[in-house]
């Protein structure tokens, strides 16, 4: 009983590894989606608070960088999962648009826009909650990054956020970058309603 246990664990662990190399660029989600964390990461925020850069200042930047993947996908996004506070030791529930400035590999700017992050944690409170209730959430998408994917891209933004002078916190893995191959049947279903 124990050896059929474990070898059906290993044939799970062997299949989850073959999606996860046989799919250009990262993890394979379902039929079409992927999702990739940056193959670099670079940060002049403050030192790390449990593995959160903070930007809290003018100068403070984070760059997240996309070697080129070989795809022609239907539709890409960045996906934010970043902390948003109202002051150093600050509260919760707070929100804030950031700045995305999408840079070549070698730096040469491309296109920029918005990410709106935000936060549903309820009740708003301004005073310390250690931490409780920063997580905001926010997506960036344009089809001018669809294009990027085979050059390869480097996506940057920078403190202070627009129209607020909030602190928020970074990380590798808290900007990912999604897409869906133009074989699935999502990808069929959109040029429909288009």
């Amino acid at each position: 009983m124990r050896k059929r246990k474990f070898l059906s664990k290993l044939s799970m662990i062997v299949i989850s590894v073959f999606f996860l190399f046989s799919v250009p660029g990262g993890l394979h989600c379902e039929d079409g989606l992927v999702v990739k964390n940056a193959d670099d990461f670079q940060t002049t925020g403050t030192t790390l608070v449990y593995s959160w850069s903070w930007l809290r200042q003018a100068g403070h930047v984070a760059e997240w960088t996309w070697m080129p993947i070989d795809v022609d996908p239907a539709e890409a996004c960045l996906n934010f999962e970043l902390l948003v506070t109202n002051k150093s030791n600050g509260g919760s529930g707070y929100s804030c648009r950031v700045k995305v400035m999408i840079n070549d590999l070698e730096g040469n700017f491309v296109f920029s826009g918005t990410a709106v992050l935000s936060n549903p944690f309820r009740p708003k409170y301004p005073d310390n909650t250690k931490g409780v209730g920063y997580t905001a959430y926010g997506s960036f998408c344009s089809s001018k990054l669809t294009r990027l994917l085979k050059m390869g891209f480097k996506a940057r933004i920078e403190w202070p956020p627009s129209g607020s002078r909030y602190h928020f916190a970074v990380g590798k893995e808290k900007v990912t970058l999604a897409y869906v191959t133009g074989s699935s049947s999502w990808a069929v279903v959109r040029e429909r309603r288009k």
